[in-house]
């Protein structure tokens, strides 16, 4: 969980998988590896998830919107 949102990461295949556990809504699933994911991680405002994986890109995701802020290789 974020520190100060709560929302979780999980590694689901090659996506990043985004659960708003106070809304209880559907999970929001980040296609972005294209190999296995070795790691996510909240920023610490909670606003931005850090994914890397196999592929060797780390990807700093927008969580609000659910996308990628920026892709480094």
């Amino acid at each position: 969980l974020s520190e100060s949102e709560v929302f979780a990461g999980v590694n689901n295949q090659n996506d990043v998988i985004v659960y708003d556990i106070l809304k209880a809504e559907d999970p929001k699933a980040l296609p972005s590896h294209s190999r296995n994911i070795f790691a996510t991680m909240f920023s610490k405002d909670g606003k931005s998830l850090f994914s890397t994986g196999e592929d060797r890109l780390g990807i700093r995701w927008d969580i609000a919107k659910g996308i990628p802020a920026e892709v480094m290789f």
